[in-house]
């Protein structure tokens, strides 16, 4: 169950970012009934919106969630208005306009959804912090190779068994003798 208050919350963040469009009872552009109705809407397109950009549910802040909110509502709307289809009209000789095929608002959810999106994959495995890559002593990039065991190493960049792999300061494990690090 949606708490009332958070309803009214959309519909002031709404009413900043939509001036335009008026929510009233009678007269406005939406009535009320029909905000809810564009914003139960909303709400099931968003959560479709995130699955498929494959943005957790944790990771769209409240604020984000309420304004992705709005530019959907607004791009509904705005698909019911008959111009819609629309994708140039002339208006005078010589003047003539022409759109893309994303409304506006539709636009600025895309912008929204895809900052949300490189941040989340920006943030990674590594939950944003810095991971210091480490490097393995039998990479084959590395300058030398080097070996805690007489054991020849198979290497199948360079052809099979390795001869001239250099053992760790000259020690091997059958040496008794301890060095200091």
């Amino acid at each position: 169950m949606v708490d009332e208050t958070e309803d009214d919350l959309v519909l002031g963040v709404f009413r900043l970012y939509y001036r335009y469009l008026t929510v009233e009872n009678a007269d406005g552009d939406i009535t009320y009934d029909g905000f809810q109705i564009y914003l139960d809407m909303a709400r099931d397109e968003l959560t479709r919106q995130l699955s498929l950009r494959s943005i957790a549910e944790t990771d769209i802040t409240v604020n984000e969630e309420r304004i992705a909110l709005c530019h959907i509502i607004a791009d509904n709307f705005e698909m019911g208005n008959p111009d819609y289809s629309f994708r140039s009209q002339s208006q005078a000789p010589g003047v003539s306009f022409s759109r893309g095929d994303d409304t506006g608002p539709r636009l600025a959810l895309n912008k929204l959804l895809d900052s949300i999106e490189l941040a989340v994959k920006r943030s990674g495995g590594s939950g944003g912090r810095r991971i210091t890559l480490t490097s393995i002593k039998d990479s084959t990039n590395y300058p030398k190779r080097y070996k805690r065991t007489d054991i020849p190493a198979w290497n199948t960049a360079e052809e099979g068994f390795d001869s001239e792999e250099v053992s760790d300061l000259g020690q091997s494990i059958y040496d008794n003798s301890t060095t200091s690090w």
